[in-house]
């Protein structure tokens, strides 16, 4: 077998695990803080009725609205060919949201994820993070190139049990790139194969319109 094969199965076997999201998460960006829902009660739903005396003592369900989600849930929104958007229900017009996508070795098999996800920086059009299996060489931080453009180095911030996480920015220009682009192309190393590097793909198809509800959903959160 050869390294880059190594490198891609023990990048591989690493996801057995389901990955965290990252550091800048949904819950965070729904705390009090943001005038958000986290760490004060969810909505209460009503309590069903007492069965009437010699009536049926199995629930016959309470009908919720807007599919059953309640505030503070996050909730699938929608897909955009290989994009997912998910997001947390507010109440409110804006809701914090993530776009993700699983990202797939030159095999086709599913190594790592890419997140984007809203932020309040000046000049920044979006955030993102690289959420690497465990076994990553992290001193080599994650590359990324889209379509046929600069490629660029980010650094890996934290480890927890199931992934390493690279967050970074995204520049308007570089949305820009991705909207018009086919591709982009994301690298990390394996420490566990000989420092070998594991090019994943990662599909800008749907991404346009992925990004147009993203930003739609996410507009008045800072």
């Amino acid at each position: 077998m050869t390294r880059a094969l190594l490198a891609v199965a023990a990048l591989s076997l690493a996801l057995c695990a389901p990955m965290s999201s990252s550091a800048q998460s949904l819950t965070d960006l729904v705390s009090p803080e943001n005038g958000g829902t986290a760490g004060q009660p969810r909505a209460q739903q009503p309590a069903p009725e007492a069965p009437p005396e010699g009536g049926p003592r199995l629930s016959t369900g309470i009908p919720l609205e807007d599919g059953g989600v309640v505030i503070g849930e996050s909730y699938e929104r929608g897909t955009f060919n290989d994009w997912s958007l998910t997001c947390v229900k507010t109440g409110r017009d804006a809701e914090p949201c993530r776009l993700s996508q699983n990202l797939s070795d030159e095999s086709g098999g599913s190594v790592a994820r890419m997140e984007i996800f809203p932020t309040a920086d000046a000049g920044i059009a979006a955030g993102a993070a690289v959420l690497a299996p465990l076994g990553t060489l992290l001193t080599r931080g994650v590359r990324m190139k889209i379509s046929d453009g600069e490629t660029k180095l980010y650094p890996f911030i934290v480890c927890n049990r199931e992934s390493c996480i690279a967050e970074f920015a995204l520049l308007p220009e570089e949305i820009e790139a991705m909207k018009a682009g086919a591709s982009a192309e994301i690298i990390v190393v394996a420490a566990t194969a000989g420092e070998t590097p594991v090019r994943l793909t990662l599909s800008l198809q749907g991404f346009t319109a992925a990004y147009g509800e993203f930003e739609t959903l996410t507009a008045g959160l800072f």
